[in-house]
């Protein structure tokens, strides 16, 4: 299931936004390295309004490396990071998704789905909200 949440006052859903009406803004991608996530990376970054935290577990992993061999332009200009997150770790993801004013969310089908679409929705509730001053948006995408 994939989720998008977000404090941004502006519609994520289309892209790319023209670059001249807003400052960067930090887009989270859950499961960035990825068949779907990959992708998610890929459409955000055509914007240059946007900048990217990528989330992985290993982000030292060949899938990890190849993210950022792909977009070695945008990583040397500051728009792409990849941090370590699990979906497993409340405390974790709450370090990796600091700074994101939106986050791409999905998980996969395991005996640990529901406990693990909890703690992503847990973790951007800290996050997205406080320094947004309202509560994040969120609408299922696909499921």
């Amino acid at each position: 299931m994939s989720f998008l949440f977000s404090s941004l006052s502006s519609s994520l859903t289309s892209f790319p936004h023209d670059s001249t009406a807003m400052s960067t803004r930090t887009i989270a991608v859950v499961g960035s390295t990825g068949s779907q996530g990959s992708g998610v990376v890929a459409a955000v970054l055509s914007s240059t309004s946007y900048a990217v935290l990528a989330l992985t577990r290993d982000p030292t992993g060949d899938k990890a490396q190849a993210l950022v061999a792909t977009h070695q332009a945008e990583v040397d200009a500051g728009r792409l990071t990849v941090v370590q997150a699990s979906l497993d770790d409340v405390e974790g993801l709450k370090k990796a998704l600091e700074g994101a004013q939106a986050v791409f969310g999905m998980t996969t089908p395991s005996p640990s789905e529901v406990q693990q679409g909890k703690n992503l929705v847990d973790a951007v509730k800290v996050r997205l909200s406080p320094s947004s001053r309202t509560r994040p948006s969120s609408r299922t995408c696909t499921g």
